[in-house]
């Protein structure tokens, strides 16, 4: 169930919450940011396989959308900084990692698939125009029934 009752946990939007850098509701309603000019300079400089916007249904739900016959993401956690308003969405929920990856997106907006060699020069690229950008995973052959999208801790 993808649910935090802030009332169970005796909050309001307006309260604040270690960790989170203004109250709940503050941290929780920042809007999505939007990534067209990004994207498109990316495209226009690299081979740009596959885009995918991490948001609700996280990792698990939107990579697969991008994923070619045959293949699969795996995701290695840790490779990018978690804002810390997730970690504290999984302690006030209770949520499994599982879950959280099938929810949110842990900070990743978007999800580009280059080329592995050209993926240095995407990040910098990326970097120079400000945006915050790191390489989180690789997208190999997929065996039998693996997952489509791993996480991997």
């Amino acid at each position: 169930m993808r649910k935090i009752v802030f009332e169970e946990l005796g909050l309001s939007v307006s309260d604040t919450a270690e960790g989170l850098s203004g109250t709940v509701g503050q941290t929780l309603i920042t809007p999505t940011r939007i990534y067209v000019k990004p994207v498109l300079a990316v495209r226009d400089k690299f081979d740009l396989l596959a885009a995918a916007h991490i948001t609700g249904g996280g990792l698990l739900e939107n990579l697969p959308r991008v994923l070619p016959a045959g293949c699969r993401a795996v995701i290695d956690q840790g490779s990018w900084p978690v804002p810390p308003v997730f970690d504290w969405l999984q302690k006030a929920g209770k949520l499994s990692q599982r879950e959280m990856s099938r929810t949110f997106n842990w900070g990743l907006g978007m999800a580009l698939v280059v080329p592995a060699e050209q993926a240095a020069g995407v990040v910098a690229l990326l970097q120079e125009q400000g945006e915050q950008a790191f390489v989180v995973g690789r997208i190999e052959a997929r065996q039998g029934e693996e997952p489509l999208v791993e996480v991997r801790a």
